[in-house]
């Protein structure tokens, strides 16, 4: 009974895992499988001027890489040169690891050659500190986290959503110049340049008031300029006529006339 007692003990030990050792055990080996997201990688450590660029193809045997390892600099026909001979590679995925502006010369001449191109976040995709540091031990580990598909993708937004930002900034600025322009001018009464008339802008302080030179050309009379203003002012004629009397030079007259030409550009 003793004997059969324990060798059911030991085949319940043996079939399941309810029984276990002191610190699990002596454990199991399992066999261990190499994932390999993408056979044919590359990759590129960006930095100003220049990259240091990775590729790693398969080789002459299953268990064999033939991985090539060379510095690139960012003139325009190197970076041609490299994306032709990435897909000549076959190259499935390219990864650049850049920070700043620097990568877009590398983003952009790989995406409108069809590669597949990933812009991934220095921090993501940083150096063990069991490694060596140096660029190109820094490009083959880049190179070795995609091919193993242990790096997450930055957003870069299509070329369409890029050049519509990049017209709304530019719209953007052209406003900010015109308010200036209109500070400048005196049109916003916040303007020093119709305060050098001499005369009170405090009654209309917060109405566009008429400045010599729009639409009134070379008027310097008072009166005439003050039946030049908008209609919508709450301020009377005489109240502009007041604000409008003084001494205005030429130079001003100039310098207000253009920054309203510049204004009428930039509308």
């Amino acid at each position: 009974m003793t004997a059969g007692k324990s060798a059911k003990k030991d085949g319940a030990a043996a079939g399941s895992p309810a029984v276990a050792g002191p610190g699990g055990g002596e454990g199991a080996e399992v066999a261990e499988e190499r994932v390999e997201v993408v056979t044919y990688a590359a990759a590129i450590d960006v930095a100003k001027g220049s990259g240091m660029v990775c590729t790693r193809v398969p080789g002459s045997r299953p268990d064999r890489k033939r991985q090539k390892v060379w510095h690139v600099d960012t003139s325009y026909g190197s970076v041609v040169t490299l994306v032709d001979h990435l897909r000549c590679e076959g190259i499935q995925r390219l990864v650049l690891e850049s920070t700043s502006g620097y990568r877009r010369i590398w983003y952009y001449l790989a995406e409108a050659a069809g590669l597949e191109v990933w812009l991934v976040n220095a921090r993501e995709a940083e150096h063990l500190p069991a490694r060596g540091k140096s660029d190109r031990e820094d490009c083959v580990w880049l190179c070795k986290l995609n091919e193993r598909g242990m790096l997450r993708r930055s957003l870069v937004p299509p070329q369409a959503v890029r050049d519509l930002r990049s017209l709304t900034r530019t719209r953007s600025r052209l406003v900010q110049d015109q308010v200036r322009h209109q500070n400048r001018a005196g049109e916003d009464p916040r303007g020093r340049a119709a305060e050098d008339l001499g005369g009170d802008l405090r009654p209309v302080r917060r109405q566009r008031a008429a400045v010599p030179g729009r639409p009134g050309g070379r008027e310097r009379s008072s009166a005439a300029l003050a039946a030049l203003g908008d209609r919508r002012l709450k301020a009377t004629r005489q109240q502009l006529a007041a604000a409008l009397t003084g001494r205005f030079r030429e130079a001003r007259a100039f310098e207000i006339a253009t920054h309203l030409r510049l204004i009428d550009t930039i509308k």
